[in-house]
């Protein structure tokens, strides 16, 4: 079966509101940038479907913060910092339950069909290389949580 073709079946199945992360890029397109960022799609309607790119802004670094201790000396994982809900350990931070659109709330595309050539000239733009790289069904897993 072809990339393209798994793509339709996915997009298919979707139900109108579903949100799923699709793929993870560790390496920031921009220089210094460290945040991991998370391409969600988006059934808006039926047969309409939105990119967008997230990041989990950080927290606490995991190496600064004074994690509690369970009664067998286990390490307990933070549940808020300084008023927050944590999502989990991400690198060396602790990121938050939330999420913000990347770099803005402008970074989203809209398509009917993912075979359009502007969803992969907007994937490439933000740092994916190809749609054909990105496989619906085995999709990466989130990060353990």
């Amino acid at each position: 079966m072809s990339v393209l073709n798994k793509w339709n079946e996915y997009l298919d199945k979707m139900k109108v509101g579903d949100f799923d992360k699709m793929d993870d890029l560790e390496f920031s397109p921009s220089i210094g940038d460290t945040n991991v960022l998370h391409l969600y799609l988006y059934k808006v309607e039926d047969k309409l479907y939105e990119f967008s790119i997230v990041i989990y802004p950080a927290l606490a670094s995991k190496i600064d913060f004074e994690m509690e201790e369970d009664e067998n000396g286990d390490y307990i994982n933070p549940e808020t910092i300084n008023g927050e809900n944590v999502r989990g350990p991400m690198g060396d931070y602790w990121v938050s339950e939330s999420f913000e659109n990347y770099p803005d709330e402008n970074n989203v595309i809209c398509f009917k069909d993912i075979a359009e050539h502007k969803v992969s000239d907007w994937l490439k733009s933000n740092g994916w290389s190809k749609l054909e790289e990105i496989d619906p069904f085995n999709k990466i897993l989130d990060y353990g949580f």
